[in-house]
């Protein structure tokens, strides 16, 4: 197994609770928990811990945001022909396909990436074609892939994901968030007695003891192995890749950006990926075929 991400401390006080000194008076506090599985066969969660008295507004406030990402990850579903996913990649090496305002900030996203990680990621599988075959026209919400080759959401769609989701929530005036939609998780503000906290470690098999925990407040997340996705090409050469490393996780200040970093850096491998996540200012933990730890400076 690789590296594996699990979130301890699922509960986050609103501002508006009660203390007893300088501590929070837990008796009155709930923890309110959403989680559902979307288009594509993703698993998405959050939860808030508010007073008990909040319970119809933060009901209220879980349906609201669910109910928008059930519609984008729609958007981004390669099984339904009518998603923008399919659409385009029916028109690729063809004309501009109209699409929605997400599906060009998400694809902006990829050409961003592919092009700070110098290509070590990539949403684009075939031989002679990258992310740089994208033509966006932000203006009129267009999309054309140049060459005809189908792009692949996989590595940056959990989280854009993610992403959204905790902006729905803290539009909605909630302080305290913990998100997570596959690989990737968010956080915003505080648990009840101190900082989130974010549990890094092999989560099953031989080196299952080999674990960190890290403060996890105000940052992202995101984990490529232990069983979630994890690259099986080199996005450079667009050839098979021997796994340089059981697994990564990076933290960063958007989920988007940790898991397109994560998924670069598990293709370059521990000693150059490092390098990597150092000079994208990002924070890594690498465990390598041996089980050993490698963490970013400050962690």
């Amino acid at each position: 197994m690789c590296v594996g991400l699990a979130l301890g401390s699922l509960g986050s006080a609103l501002d508006a609770a009660p203390r007893k000194g300088d501590r929070f008076d837990t008796d009155q506090l709930r923890a309110f928990a959403h989680k559902e599985t979307l288009a594509g066969n993703i698993e998405a969660s959050s939860t808030i811990v508010a007073l008990h008295k909040f319970e119809p507004q933060v009901q209220q406030v879980f349906d609201a945001a669910f109910a928008d990402l059930r519609r984008v990850a729609l958007l981004f579903d390669s099984s339904r022909p009518e998603s923008d996913l399919s659409r385009v990649n029916a028109q690729t090496g063809g004309q501009a396909v109209q699409v929605s305002k997400e599906m060009v900030q998400l694809l902006a996203l990829a050409k961003k990436m592919h092009y700070v990680t110098k290509g070590a990621f990539d949403i684009v599988e075939t031989a002679g074609t990258t992310a740089n075959d994208i033509k966006l026209d932000k203006g009129a919400n267009t999309v054309r892939v140049a060459k005809a080759a189908p792009l692949r959401l996989e590595h940056l769609i959990d989280g854009y994901l993610t992403d959204l989701l905790l902006m729905h929530l803290w539009n909605a005036n909630i302080d305290n968030i913990l998100v997570q939609v596959g690989g990737a998780a968010r956080s915003q503000g505080r648990d009840v007695v101190g900082p989130w906290r974010l549990t890094i470690a092999d989560v099953a098999g031989r080196y299952a003891a080999r674990g960190i925990t890290l403060t996890f407040s105000n940052l992202a997340a995101a984990t490529v192995g232990a069983g979630r996705r994890a690259p099986t090409l080199d996005f450079r050469t667009k050839q098979p890749l021997t796994p340089p490393c059981r697994g990564v996780t990076i933290l960063s200040r958007d989920a988007a950006t940790s898991l397109a970093i994560a998924n670069a850096v598990y293709v370059l491998g521990p000693t150059a990926g490092m390098e990597l996540a150092n000079r994208l200012q990002s924070r890594a933990v690498i465990m390598d075929n041996a089980g050993n730890l490698a963490k970013s400076p400050g962690l």
